[in-house]
């Protein structure tokens, strides 16, 4: 059996072609198969803007669909009768808010609250919240059936219960871009929580869209030092060599956010990461938090919107370079194991090897053999055996959407590519 319902009005489904509107994810829940899509709008497209977002599809609903793939569950067919509801609702709610907490955090899209609202707590009505979200059963997924009504039903209930669940729906200037649901998908799949440095990046992206910039300071703040904070652990732990007790208290309170940024980055971050960092915007930023928690509770006057902007949008960029350091350093035994076996089992140097996001790897090999007929061969072999032992530390890699490797040779300055799965002389 199938139950299908609705929920969220108003988001923007926002990509780079008009097929890639059409997004859709299937999970399991609890031993239920779930499926959720965007109900369908007709495509535009969107003038002078980058090419990731030129077409949008406005979609009024987030439809899911469950069905009974685990036997040893609750037949759907026992839930959906009235004396089970409350056990159906709790089952529809969790749902929701599992889709919510992912494509909040994992889509960026700061509109989509927190958790799902109701009215149970406050006496409201279990009935008339639970066909609020328009419940339809299905034999076979092609009929459908609305949930009946119980006699005496008051219409009247359903249209006040509405009005109460507007705070789960997306605002009307929600927007999802489709850029990043493989990381929606992934994440239902895995079932991943977010990490909380996400969290308070996802609550400061929204301020900020908001024009709340207080708020957006504070939250941006949190999210930055968690993440440089797990990064100089790591760095010091890992890399370093440190030992755990002096990794503490170096990290401790007495040692600010401020000394931190002005004291370790020149000495933690090669200078290529470095160019990336507008370090007099971010201290700026972090100075106007300190005033917010520690003085006023507000921001300092006289500050024009373009500037907040663009150092909170510095403070985003150094969150993002630090988490993919702090994910490089925490898998370098890994690495370093894959480098050594590649260096073992070819004539090349020890290979250079960093993690980007969503799976991608990027290569650097310099080989020390002439180019002779064989070379192409020889490439293609160390391309298979690199895609191979990639493979076993990561089951979602694929060489084709994430694999890249640069190949240099010593003595001619000659170079190879293998990008999208295709090695290029």
């Amino acid at each position: 059996m199938f139950l299908r319902f609705i929920l969220l009005k108003g988001i923007y489904v926002i990509g780079y072609t008009r097929e890639a509107l059409e997004v859709s994810a299937s999970f399991d829940h609890k031993g239920y198969g779930v499926r959720i899509s965007f109900s369908e709008g007709e495509a535009g497209e969107i003038p002078d803007v980058p090419a990731y977002s030129k077409y949008f599809r406005k979609s009024d609903g987030l439809q899911f669909v469950l069905d009974d793939k685990d036997t040893t569950r609750v037949p759907l067919v026992d839930l959906t009768k009235k004396d089970n509801y409350p056990t159906l609702l709790s089952l529809m709610r969790t749902v929701v808010g599992r889709v919510f907490n992912v494509i909040r955090n994992f889509g960026i899209v700061p509109e989509i609250p927190e958790n799902v609202p109701t009215e149970l707590e406050k006496g409201g009505n279990l009935e008339a919240e639970l066909l609020d979200w328009f419940p339809e059963t299905s034999a076979g997924g092609e009929s459908w059936t609305q949930l009946p009504k119980s006699k005496g039903f008051d219409l009247g209930l359903l249209f006040i219960t509405s009005k109460f669940s507007r705070a789960a729906r997306f605002s009307e200037d929600a927007e999802l871009n489709v850029a990043l649901w493989p990381d929606i998908v992934e994440a239902l799949e895995d079932n991943k929580e977010p990490p909380p440095e996400m969290e308070f990046f996802t609550n400061a992206t929204g301020h900020v869209r908001q024009k709340n910039f207080r708020l957006a300071v504070v939250e941006s703040t949190v999210c930055l030092e968690i993440v440089l904070t797990q990064f100089i652990s790591n760095y010091l732990s890992i890399s370093a060599k440190v030992k755990k007790e002096n990794v503490e208290r170096f990290l401790s309170p007495e040692f600010g956010l401020t000394a931190r940024l002005s004291g370790l980055l020149n000495l933690t971050l090669h200078e290529s990461y470095l160019k990336e960092i507008d370090l007099d915007r971010i201290l700026k930023v972090v100075e106007w938090r300190n005033k917010i928690i520690h003085k006023t509770g507000r921001l300092p006057s006289g500050i024009d919107p373009e500037t907040l902007q663009k150092n909170i949008s510095a403070v985003f960029s150094l969150i993002n370079v630090l988490a993919e350091r702090r994910d490089n350093i925490v898998a370098s035994p890994e690495l370093d194991q894959i480098a050594n076996v590649l260096r073992q089992k070819a004539d090349v140097m020890r290979p250079r090897i960093w993690l980007k996001s969503r799976h991608q790897v990027r290569i650097e090999l310099d080989l020390f053999s002439k180019k002779t007929p064989e070379y192409r061969e020889k490439l293609e072999n160390l391309v298979r055996e690199t895609i191979e032992l990639l493979r076993k530390r990561d089951p979602r890699f694929d060489p084709i959407q994430h694999l890249t490797i640069y190949f240099k040779n010593i003595p001619s300055g000659s170079e190879a590519l293998y990008d999208n799965g295709r090695l290029r002389l």
